[in-house]
């Protein structure tokens, strides 16, 4: 797996307005996701990625925002 952190100063979105931000935000992210390398096949010939956005700390635990490729597929009935 490969694990991607994000800094800060590339991870801004930029725009006038909260939606305009968070579109930049998107495409930015999207252009991310197109510079995996693929796999050479299925289980462990995947490709994987982890994302690492944002460190929190909260009583002295340290937790992470991430987002890990491919992700999992949730059926809902």
């Amino acid at each position: 797996m490969e694990i991607i952190k994000i800094e800060d100063n590339y991870f801004k979105g930029i725009g006038n307005n909260d939606i305009e931000k968070r579109n930049n935000l998107r495409k930015l992210i999207v252009d991310l996701f197109g510079e995996e390398k693929p796999g050479t096949g299925r289980g462990e010939k995947t490709s994987r990625y982890e994302y690492i956005f944002e460190d929190i700390y909260y009583k002295n635990d340290k937790y992470n925002i991430y987002i890990d490729r491919p992700a999992n597929l949730h059926n809902r009935i």
